[in-house]
């Protein structure tokens, strides 16, 4: 009897000890981390591992935004102009058909370097006189406008005292040479005029106002 409780004493100390050893205490706090963890989804007695988070439901398709309308641009800027200075006589309707008879315009001066240029080919022509612009007020009597673009005078060079509209009948505007002012006189009137025309790929010049790189050349008949 003796034997036999020795032996169940010192095999009961011993599987406690093997136990400790295999899963030991810290504190009094137990130690899970020698137990297996089950799987995600499965319940169990013992901690389970760490499972990542479900991943969100995909969001509903959403409808297609209309397209946001782009902010107005502003008009190419041409350059590379080519002023052509006729010294043939002919009222402002004429001049303007004429021009465009050449594959040109009548000139418009949006901008002083570009009156500087203008200025430029009068004096080459050798021929101070009067020459017609593309300036008019036929539209309208109280704004001039450039009749090539209908784009209304930024710059102006006007004599003083000019536009007066003398008669009531004055609303073409010309360049007085002499002086380099502009005035106004009647459409019906007769002077020379100044075609210009672009060269090249002109209508893609995209910089900015006042054109950086416009030439002149001027041609008399």
């Amino acid at each position: 009897m003796q034997v036999l409780l020795c032996f169940l004493l010192t095999f009961t100390v011993c599987e406690f000890t093997e136990f400790y050893d295999l899963y030991p205490f810290y504190g009094g706090n137990f130690d899970y981390s020698y137990f297996p963890r089950a799987p995600c989804g499965e319940s169990c007695e013992t901690p389970c591992r760490q499972c990542p988070p479900s991943p969100a439901p995909p969001r509903p398709p959403q409808p297609p935004q209309p397209p946001q309308p782009l902010p107005p641009q502003p008009p190419p800027q041409r350059c590379n102009k080519e002023y052509l200075v006729i010294r043939k006589l002919a009222n402002w309707h004429q001049a303007m058909e004429r021009c465009k008879g050449m594959g040109s315009q009548l000139v418009s001066i949006p901008n002083e370097q570009e009156w500087v240029e203008v200025k430029k080919a009068i004096v080459l022509a050798g021929s101070p006189a009067n020459y017609w612009t593309s300036g008019t007020n036929l539209q309208q009597y109280d704004t001039y406008v450039w009749a090539t673009t209908w784009e209304p005078f930024t710059f102006r060079n006007w004599a003083p005292g000019e536009p007066n509209n003398w008669l009531g009948n004055q609303h073409c505007a010309f360049i007085k040479a002499r002086h380099f002012t502009w005035d106004d006189w009647d459409c019906n009137g007769l002077h020379y005029y100044i075609c210009e025309k672009f060269r090249g790929n002109s209508d893609q010049c995209q910089q900015s106002p006042p054109c950086q790189t416009c030439s002149y050349s001027q041609i008399t008949y």
